[in-house]
């Protein structure tokens, strides 16, 4: 299953409106195709890329952020599950503050 782990800094985390489950991150450089790939797989947070994740779920969508600020980034809508945090991403393959795992 593919995965995706990312760095997170900004701490960009809100609640879907109407959701008590469903959270966002964004705003993530990829495209709609790799978004759209990642849908039911797990999202992994990192503060650093050999620590291991803080946060994390699976992703339940995404939606393409529209406006001036961040136009055409990705925000991903994930459930957060206790399974996902402590996880490490290995060595290697970290492309502009994310890592895709197929």
């Amino acid at each position: 299953m593919a995965a995706i782990h990312l760095i997170e800094r900004e701490n960009l985390f809100s609640r879907v409106n109407g959701s008590q489950t469903e959270y966002e991150s964004g705003y993530w450089n990829l495209s709609e195709t790799q978004a759209q790939e990642l849908v039911n797989s797990n999202i992994y947070f990192h503060e650093r890329q050999l620590e291991p994740s803080f946060y994390g779920g699976v992703i339940t969508g995404f939606r393409v952020q529209q406006g001036e600020l961040h136009n055409g980034r990705i925000i991903f809508k994930f459930e957060p599950k206790t399974e996902c945090r402590g996880v490490t991403s290995g060595r290697g393959c970290w492309q502009f503050e994310k890592k895709i795992v197929k």
